[in-house]
């Protein structure tokens, strides 16, 4: 890695790391002030609400994202390309909250057998959809390698959303209303703070030719962004349907804590991915071997890091912090964190898809990975419950990553460095046997010996990412200096 991308990773990661930790700290008084049935509530309103921001979206995020590079040199066109998408995503916001407004009574009930929820439904909605507006700068953010701005301002929205739930679950006494007026008043927050910075950095106008190139891609992924997230979150409305309300409340909690493992990579793509779509452009005009797969090695073997420390100390972290009511989670976090540890390859597929202009193939193999989820996710469900969900998950997600992998070589080619990524993904998949085997107490052996295998496993893979040359002296003071350099720029004395 260059010196900025060891900056950049590290602001991101940090970003992660204060985006993660305080909901972490939250989720024990949440848990001990909501049960798993209202928490189950919240968590799937959040889950219809991530599906019709899908649906207001129709896949524009991503075609932003593939076009800002097309524009990025030119200020006019820059401006303009975001805020044409920003102004169509807006309005079928409008469309998408009035909507809901006016059947918020029947949609409650539908959804939750009670009409109750509406209004519940609406801030949920609502505080999405300005989530979801906000996204865009911030994605012109991560691509322009403005890293320190990025994190500034989400860790801002981490830091007001903390307080709120806190002053609206302790103090307020608002129960399971507390998560969503926090959810909206943190986003509300998030979307002026993004409005300002960006009608200061960019000229506004709209601009139809560049919001209908960037709907060229995106208009054959809006049946993908929505079979998407149904698939995504699938196992969580089967659960509230076929299970309880308290099954998804509990099962959210062990995917809210493996999901700290796909926000580390998310936090660390915004370094890695505006640069592999960089080489891939740079490949076809130059007739120049990017070397990708070496680019991405260290990347690889840092997520990987990440997933390996939540599968292995879970366990001590809920018994810990947690309720016994909510313990039942550990071992949905142990199989997430392995589906999660997958994704990193999804993350580039995604980008050899986008590049070659093929997304109408991303619509048939999210398709094929719905059909596939259903049919494992259903009989898993009735069988196992939460862990039935938990494993159809892990085996439908990376069963067709891998599907998805051999699809996107033929029409975008990456040269992965394969000996070190089976030994990275090798050491992961043991520990995580380990980590099961340990939770659901097979071979009755004494915590002091757990403890001590799972540093033994720590300690292996950072041996590993030494001889990789991952891990060395020399990137270590490389990334100890440049944080050195980080605080003292941010020091009041200077």
């Amino acid at each position: 890695m260059s010196n900025k991308a060891i900056k950049n990773s590290m602001l991101y990661v940090a970003q992660v790391t204060v985006s993660s930790l305080l909901p972490l700290i939250s989720i024990p008084i949440i848990t001990h002030k909501l049960p798993p049935s209202e928490f189950g509530v919240f968590a799937l309103a959040q889950v219809y609400a991530s599906i019709a921001a899908g649906i207001m979206n129709w896949g524009a995020s991503v075609g932003y994202e593939r076009n800002f590079f097309l524009h990025e040199h030119n200020q006019r066109e820059s401006g303009a390309l975001i805020s044409s998408v920003i102004a169509f995503v807006f309005t079928n916001v409008i469309v998408m909250v009035a909507m809901v407004i006016y059947w918020k009574d029947s949609l409650s009930t539908i959804l939750f057998d009670v009409p109750i929820y509406g209004d519940f439904l609406v801030i949920i909605l609502a505080g999405t959809s300005l989530s979801t507006l906000a996204s865009y700068y911030l994605t012109y953010l991560k691509n322009s390698g403005l890293a320190s701005d990025f994190v500034k301002i989400t860790i801002s929205q981490s830091i007001v959303n903390f307080v709120l739930v806190l002053i609206f679950l302790l103090y307020v006494g608002a129960g399971v209303n507390s998560l969503a007026y926090a959810l909206f008043l943190s986003n509300l927050f998030l979307f002026v703070v993004v409005l300002v910075k960006q009608i200061g950095a960019l000229p506004v106008s709209l601009d139809k030719a560049l919001l209908v190139d960037v709907l060229r891609i995106s208009l054959p992924l809006t049946p993908r962004v929505f079979f998407g997230f149904i698939n995504t979150h699938f196992d969580k409305m089967m659960l509230g349907m076929m299970a309880s309300v308290g099954g998804v409340g509990i099962y959210s909690i062990g995917q809210k804590v493996s999901l700290v493992v796909f926000q580390f990579m998310t936090a660390l793509d915004g370094v890695f991915k505006p640069e592999v779509y960089r080489k891939l452009f740079s490949q076809e005009q130059n007739n120049i071997d990017p070397e990708i797969g070496k680019y991405l090695t260290p990347f690889a073997y840092i997520s990987i890091l990440a997933a390996l420390m939540v599968i292995l100390f879970a366990e001590e972290v809920f018994v810990l912090l947690l309720p016994e009511s909510y313990l039942g989670a550990v071992s949905v976090v142990i199989i997430l964190s392995m589906f999660y540890a997958t994704m990193f390859f999804g993350k580039i597929i995604g980008v050899q898809l986008i590049y070659a202009k093929k997304t109408h193939l991303t619509t048939v193999l999210t398709l094929i990975g719905i059909l596939l989820n259903v049919a494992l996710n259903i009989p898993m469900i009735l069988l196992w419950g939460i862990l039935g969900a938990a494993w159809a998950t892990l085996i439908a997600g990376s069963s067709m990553t891998v599907v998805s992998y051999y699809v996107a070589q033929r029409y975008a080619r990456v040269q992965w460095e394969w000996r070190s990524m089976f030994a990275i993904y090798g050491v992961f998949f043991t520990a995580a046997g380990f980590a099961l085997i340990f939770h659901m107490d097979l071979l009755g052996i004494s915590y002091e010996s757990i403890i001590v295998t799972k540093v033994l496993v720590v300690m292996t893979y950072i041996f590993l990412g030494k001889k990789l040359d991952i891990v060395t002296i020399q990137k270590g003071r490389t990334m100890f200096n440049t944080f050195l350099g980080m605080v003292r720029r941010r020091s009041p004395a200077n």
